[in-house]
């Protein structure tokens, strides 16, 4: 029986990773778990259904604006001794290129911008070198208030020109903070439970990984997702412009709006804010994340809610 599969078989084996799998077998070499696994509805091949899973090899990229992605994040890799590669962090330092070890498991978490993947997720994705890559497990996970809407789509599309697909799909609910044309559209007295539901979710996610179960059916979509994501998502490309940024009288100067943009359009110039760019990533980490909610978005973000992930400092 051979020790991996090659990569002729990774694509082809299991076209739709929504169908249903099943554990077959499963068995002891080198302290490596092996599995036997098919689709329900196909026979057991075994020369195709051969896994060797190496449970300790994980790297995870995120990105998050105030904290929700970065908490999912965060606990996954606490569940599965990931190595966490900040988005922001290689955008601004321009590291794209990473080797994968035989049989390592790679995840994405994102946070889901108007039904869509944000801007400068897909920036870094289609910038993103893997060497080393073969049929190895690959998920992504969102943070989102509601639903995705195809924001899996819009990663594995880009993804599809580096490996041959997306193995696995999750997403978690968690408090929606889109200010800038809303007021918190989560109540404060509401956030509690969505956090805790999340802890419930997140660590069914990481048994899956565990597992290697291709799986679309952790991620929560609406009724109409692709109406959502192709009638929103061109209003975000629009809304991406800083000129509505600015800092009002509370202004402390601390600085902390510059050292936390993960697109470096803030520079401080007098004490003060300066957006230097026209067009972020509209992650709203300046607004929410000011100590004394002095970053504003045009007129009527002075009277709308603030929200952050209690674990994200």
């Amino acid at each position: 029986m051979p020790s991996s599969v090659g990569k002729k078989d990774c694509g082809r084996r299991f076209p739709k990773i929504s169908n249903s799998y099943d554990i077959t077998m499963h068995f002891q070499i080198n302290n490596l778990t092996n599995y036997i696994i098919r689709p329900n509805h196909l026979p057991v091949r075994k020369e195709l259904c051969y896994f060797v899973f190496d449970k300790n090899d994980f790297m995870l990229f995120y990105f998050s604006g105030t904290g929700n992605s970065f908490h999912v994040a965060s606990k996954l890799a606490e569940n599965l001794n990931e190595k966490l590669v900040s988005i922001a962090e290689c955008m601004k330092s321009g590291k794209f290129d990473f080797d994968l070890a035989r049989n390592e498991v790679m995840g994405i978490v994102s946070p889901v911008y108007f039904w869509n993947t944000p801007s400068i997720v897909c920036d870094f994705l289609e910038k993103l070198q893997i060497r080393g890559y073969d049929c190895n497990f690959t998920f992504v996970c969102f943070t989102c208030g509601g639903s995705i809407g195809v924001a899996d789509k819009k990663i594995s599309s880009i993804l599809r020109k580096k490996m041959p697909r997306v193995s696995a799909t999750y997403s978690v609910t968690m408090p929606d903070n889109y200010v800038i044309l809303f007021d918190l559209l989560t109540k404060a007295e509401k956030i509690p439970g969505i956090l805790e539901a999340a802890e419930i979710k997140i660590a069914k996610i990481a048994d899956k990984i565990k597992r290697r179960e291709p799986s679309i059916l952790l991620a929560t979509r609406s009724l109409t997702p692709h109406l959502n994501t192709y009638s929103n998502y061109p209003i975000y490309q629009m809304a991406r412009t800083t000129r509505p940024f600015r800092a009002n009288g509370n202004c402390i100067g601390c600085g902390l709006c510059a050292e936390r943009c993960p697109c470096g359009a803030i520079e401080m110039k007098g004490g003060r804010p300066s957006w230097i760019k026209s067009r972020c990533t509209q992650c709203l980490s300046c607004l929410h994340r000011c100590p004394v909610s002095a970053i504003q978005y045009g007129r009527h973000t002075e009277k709308r809610g603030r929200y952050v992930n209690p674990d994200f400092q």
